[in-house]
């Protein structure tokens, strides 16, 4: 039987130094990991895979963006961590991430 997935739903303030917005799998594997740029205020927010984040260097998304990776693309998501970080202050990022964890849930 196949084991059902763990499921976090979150939101993230972005700042406009690099932080960690989904830790890098250890104990699991990510399934489906999404992040939507909801901002108000137009802010920008640039994405990195395993490395720290820098401003218009990987995935850039506008106010309202979106970037999704799951296991129905040739590969699986990555595993690493991701980092994000904006212009200005205050942005906000929706955050969605599906793991099977080893062992059980």
């Amino acid at each position: 039987m196949p084991q059902e997935p763990s499921i976090n739903n979150r939101k993230a303030t972005i700042g406009t130094t690099s932080s960690v917005i989904a830790q890098q799998q250890n104990s699991g594997i990510r399934t489906f990991i999404s992040f939507i740029n909801t901002s108000t205020g137009g802010e920008s927010i640039t994405i990195a895979v395993g490395e720290e984040a820098k401003l218009g260097e990987g995935i850039v998304l506008a106010a309202g963006g979106y970037y999704y990776e799951d296991t129905d693309s040739v590969v699986y998501p990555s595993q690493s961590q991701f980092t994000a970080i904006s212009a200005g202050a205050g942005a906000t990022l929706a955050i969605q991430e599906r793991t099977i964890v080893q062992g059980g849930r």
